[in-house]
């Protein structure tokens, strides 16, 4: 006659749980013995009661079977992964710090956040804006300069095919009067003390000035002189 099948769920009773856990656990290190001697295996069997005991078979040991386990190469390559996960995580969040304080100072730049600062605070975000208004003006003269020669050197070989030329305006009194120009507006806020809202006030100047060609004489032919004006 067949046995019936005992249905697989918690036991309750705690005294018949200990006995059926004795039980279970001698026979599966007896199935656990057989497969490492029948199919010369290393087995290792880790067992934790519902109280916490440990108890072990191995086969040869289990310090050997767990020492194997280490080396193997899936385990290795599985075990560098979380720290791969774990570095990139690393990385977005310290980039993302970065990203929140770059955001947080251009505001500041702009006026903005500025209620929470102390003096010192302050004093060190006018002495960046300070360096950046030097950059700036730095960066103004080397295009002021490179648009100067560029002419010069228009003029010059104008003026080797024959060409006579007679400024109207000098160039380079021109490109001063817009450096002049700019710097007094750089300097603007450095007069009204009394006006806390007013941190910077920074307008761009447009960069012109007109070169009058009143003639042109080309050689060769019947004397004609073009008149012409060039806006830059």
């Amino acid at each position: 006659m067949p046995r019936d099948k005992v249905e697989v769920k918690r036991i309750e009773n705690r005294a018949s749980m200990q006995v059926t856990f004795s039980k279970r656990r001698k026979g599966l290190f007896k199935k656990a013995n057989e497969l490492a001697i029948m199919c010369d295996a290393d087995v290792a069997v880790i067992v934790f009661s519902a109280a916490k005991k440990l108890t072990t078979f191995g086969s040869p040991s289990v310090d050997e079977v767990i020492e194997r386990w280490n080396k193997h190469p899936d385990t290795i390559e599985a075990l560098k992964q979380p720290h791969l996960d774990l570095d990139v995580e690393q990385e977005f969040q310290r980039l993302k710090k970065q990203h929140d304080e770059a955001e947080f100072i251009v505001r500041q730049l702009e006026g903005g956040d500025l209620e929470n600062l102390s003096l010192e605070q302050l004093n060190q975000l006018e002495e960046m804006m300070q360096n950046g208004l030097v950059r700036v003006k730095a960066k103004q003269r080397e295009h002021y300069d490179g648009t100067i020669a560029g002419l010069q050197n228009t003029i010059h070989i104008m003026g080797e095919n024959g060409h006579q030329i007679k400024p109207e305006v000098g160039v380079e009194n021109a490109v001063h009067q817009e450096r002049r120009s700019t710097d007094s507006v750089l300097t603007a806020n450095a007069n009204h003390e009394d006006d806390h809202d007013d941190i910077l006030s920074l307008r761009y100047f447009p960069f012109s000035f007109r070169l009058r060609l009143d003639e042109v004489w080309e050689e060769g032919k019947k004397g004609r002189s073009i008149g012409k004006c060039v806006t830059l």
